[in-house]
């Protein structure tokens, strides 16, 4: 909806611009004809007190009216990033869904067979480091008294760190091994509504597969299509309302 200055207006009617500067004119004459004739002398005239009317001049804005489509600002269709058998199915269209919500599952056995092989792993590699760090002390120790070699004290210090490393090395399998088990989860990214859902339970899904889509009703937007000549106008202005159908 554009709003933009419009005529003047008297209190009594909305009038064009010209129509209402016209009228205008023609009381100003009238008033200046009676308050003639009564100073020409006619007693009951003179008596009489003449009746005034003010009027004021106003900028009214000027709406002009369009037709437009509300739609969600969120909507977004969800699709796999790992193949394999759907097992779980929890919404259906029309559902509401919080976020974070599962969705559905896809079976991976072998995903997280990947991921505890890798946490089994960290675990090994913190036992080593705990090892290798103990050693390092205890030849700490020794080689402040000169009774080991600085030799064995170098090798101390690179099994130390070498165990860091490895342990790192495991925490990274971990997030990889913990993302791609992750991929087996479709969660909802936000709250809404399920829209479409483009798959049933048993069948396989597929890396890009859509799988649902949905919107949420939490932030909303009018397109409205305008015609260029008001382009600047309301990029002026800037202003707009929406007038919903029941009123």
């Amino acid at each position: 909806m554009i709003t933009q200055p419009c005529c003047h207006r008297l209190p009594c009617c909305r009038l064009p611009t010209g129509r209402l500067l016209l009228t205008v004119a023609v009381l100003l004459c009238a008033l200046g004809s009676e308050r003639l004739y009564a100073a020409q002398g006619t007693t009951a005239s003179a008596t009489e007190a003449l009746r005034t009317q003010i009027t004021a001049l106003e900028k009214q804005p000027t709406e002009m009216i369009f037709e437009g489509n509300v739609e969600a600002v969120r909507q977004a269709t969800m699709s796999s990033q790992v193949a394999g058998q759907i097992v779980e199915i929890n919404f259906d269209v029309n559902d509401y869904v919080s976020k974070g919500q599962v969705l559905l599952r896809i079976k991976g056995d072998q995903r997280l067979a990947n991921l505890s092989l890798a946490q089994a792993g960290v675990e090994e590699a913190k036992a080593a480091l705990a090892q290798a760090s103990s050693e390092q002390t205890r030849l700490k120790q020794l080689y402040d008294k000169q009774m080991v070699t600085s030799a064995k004290m170098d090798a101390a210090v690179a099994a130390q760190l070498a165990a860091q490393a490895r342990l790192r090395a495991a925490q990274a399998q971990v997030a990889g091994a913990s993302d791609v088990a992750s991929d087996n989860t479709i969660r909802a990214p936000y709250s809404g509504y399920v829209l479409e859902r483009f798959v049933q339970l048993g069948e396989s899904a597929t890396p890009g597969k859509p799988i649902f889509s949905g919107m949420s009703l939490d932030e909303l937007r009018v397109g409205v299509t305008i015609p260029q000549s008001l382009e600047p106008l309301v990029r002026q202005r800037k202003q707009a309302r929406v007038i919903l159908p029941d009123e």
